[in-house]
């Protein structure tokens, strides 16, 4: 039922692991976002290719969810 979901999702996961690899041993060049949390050049990255892979891949409009700095 949901075969073309699951394998782009695979598909992503994969994607998203060469970039993991590509900055593992590397510079992780971390920021501190506003609510204290951490994020790395890696993090960024990835989160782009799943907007846009997950854009390329369903016509739908995408839902981003952001947390309120509350």
């Amino acid at each position: 039922m949901y075969e073309k979901e699951l394998q782009v999702a695979k598909d992503i996961a994969k994607q998203a692991g060469v970039v993991m690899l590509k900055y593992f041993d590397g510079d992780q060049q971390i920021q501190i976002k506003e609510d204290a949390s951490v994020v790395t050049i890696a993090d960024k990255e990835i989160n782009r290719l799943v907007i846009k892979e997950l854009s390329k891949n369903f016509t739908k409009n995408i839902l981003i969810y952001r947390r309120n700095k509350s």
